[in-house]
């Protein structure tokens, strides 16, 4: 009985150790990603926290494939082993809405996706105009970031929105060398 105990333990601290790595590997290329990556500091944004239905099959048609290719036109490409690709689809399939960037950025704040629903329906078309009366002039969709080969390559998906025809977003891959983190290629993007 108390071999069993002990033994729960151990499985529970190696869980709650590899949620931690997890998180501060998150939040390492999060940081990166809004600081020095592709987007400029932004010290005040909102940000939606849930994944959608349509983000989680795009970014699923996107990125289950054997070898994921740049859509500029280059050679680059990473090739997924038949591990990292059933964990890739785990990953999709289990997507997380826990994803705080109140821990990067202090003045972070989350808009929930109900509440965006509910302005855009409601307010047709001038769902934006309301959102704008509100001080509400853009916001941040991320789906959580996908870690393969040791931590060393990241799938990532956000989309960034401004108005009816303003807004951008993309599935790129990165990779962290000695340095830190870097842009190595682009899947899927999207500029409204």
């Amino acid at each position: 009985m108390m071999r069993n105990i002990l033994l729960f333990f151990v499985f529970f601290l190696s869980f709650l150790s590899a949620r931690s790595q997890a998180l501060s590997q998150e939040k390492q290329f999060l940081t990166w990603f809004f600081t020095a990556g592709q987007n400029k500091n932004k010290k005040n944004f909102l940000y939606v926290p849930e994944q959608t239905k349509y983000t989680t099959d795009n970014l699923r048609k996107t990125i289950l494939k054997d070898t994921l290719k740049s859509t500029w036109g280059t050679a680059d490409k990473l090739v997924l082993t038949k591990k990292e690709k059933d964990y890739v689809k785990k990953s999709i399939d289990k997507m997380e809405s826990d994803i705080s960037l109140n821990d990067i950025f202090p003045n972070a704040k989350i808009i929930a996706q109900d509440t965006l629903d509910m302005y855009f329906e409601k307010y047709k078309p001038l769902g934006w105009e309301m959102l704008y009366n509100k001080n509400i002039h853009g916001f941040y969709s991320l789906n959580t970031p996908i870690f393969l080969r040791k931590g060393t390559v990241c799938i990532f998906q956000y989309g960034y929105y401004c108005g009816s025809l303003c807004g951008n977003g993309e599935i790129a891959v990165y990779v962290k060398d000695k340095t830190g983190w870097k842009y190595f290629f682009n899947l899927s993007n999207w500029v409204s």
